[in-house]
């Protein structure tokens, strides 16, 4: 393995999200405990406090609203910080700051070199989750959403394959991460009918078997290309129906009773989208019970993030 190889599966320095919700805790278990097989050297623990907007009366009639964010925020994330890492080896910095939780959270993943950002995914706890899926989109390193009831214990990883080079660097990643929890591997490929099929005098079910094959033949390639051998893991083949890709993608996730869902993201340089990539977007917005990685290229999508920071 190549020095490169090695510091792009491990995910050195991470920026942790908080929002000062009964979630923190499970996200901080969570990381504590994962935080040996994802790489984790360095974490911020980091709430940024939304600026107020007051009148120039409420501004005057109450100056402490007004007033940097308090202390006692600092001081109670770094309790946290102490009772969460205390004997680890994973170096703890406290970030609170206030303004726009989008710009200042991108802000820092910029200035601090992050390779991973790890939020909140809410199901039944209070909160949106609106930043932390905006945040997924821009971020210019994978994305880690931690579930209300994670398995630390990561015994089985479901990867999402497409088989294109997304699908090699986030298995890259699944397969190092599996390698230090002594996870299993399994593989998932949705692949559809084209709607011509017709035209070539099969019906539906005699093609989606072409097709099948079709992608049987494509796995055993991509497994050649990147130099694994035949029997690793195996890969799960679903056919796509009237349900979205993501759906389908969970469902077998959970078939498989996986622990962790890696997916790479086609992360876009282009100025005016930026996204996951559909179907990376859509898991992250479908799925709130299996932690979900995103894995993107490193720094892919900085450019943009210059221009929208203005750095």
């Amino acid at each position: 393995m190549t020095k490169s190889q090695h510091h792009m599966e491990n995910f050195s320095k991470a920026i942790i999200g908080l929002d000062l919700t009964e979630m923190d805790d499970i996200i901080l278990q969570y990381t504590k405990d994962c935080a040996s097989i994802l790489g984790l050297d360095k974490v911020y623990l980091t709430h940024i406090a939304k600026n107020l907007e007051l009148s120039e009366d409420l501004a005057k009639k109450y100056p402490d609203l007004l007033a940097p964010v308090d202390e006692h925020i600092e001081r109670e994330l770094t309790d946290k910080a102490n009772r969460f890492f205390e004997g680890t080896s994973v170096e703890v910095s406290v970030h609170v700051d206030e303004g726009d939780p989008m710009s200042e959270i991108l802000r820092l993943a910029k200035i601090k070199g992050i390779d991973l950002l790890i939020m909140g995914h809410k199901d039944k706890l209070p909160g949106s989750g609106n930043l932390s899926n905006k945040l997924a989109e821009k971020a210019p390193a994978s994305v880690l959403f931690v579930t209300e009831q994670p398995n630390p214990k990561i015994q089985t990883i479901a990867i999402s394959l497409d088989f294109s080079s997304h699908s090699s660097l986030a298995l890259q990643q699944a397969m190092a991460i599996g390698k230090r929890a002594g996870s299993k591997i399994a593989g998932i490929h949705v692949y559809e009918v084209p709607s011509g099929y017709h035209k070539t005098g099969k019906n539906y079910h005699e093609f989606a078997e072409i097709m099948k094959i079709n992608a049987e033949e494509d796995f055993e390639s991509f497994l050649k290309k990147n130099k694994l051998p035949k029997n690793e893991f195996p890969c799960h083949y679903v056919l796509q129906n009237e349900e979205n890709r993501a759906k389908l993608i969970f469902k077998e996730a959970s078939n498989q009773k996986a622990d962790l869902i890696v997916i790479g993201s086609k992360g876009r340089t282009a100025a005016a989208s930026i996204l996951l990539g559909s179907t990376a977007e859509k898991l992250s917005r479908v799925d709130h019970s299996v932690p979900l990685l995103i894995v993107k290229k490193k720094n892919e999508n900085l450019s943009f993030i210059e221009a929208l920071l203005r750095i």
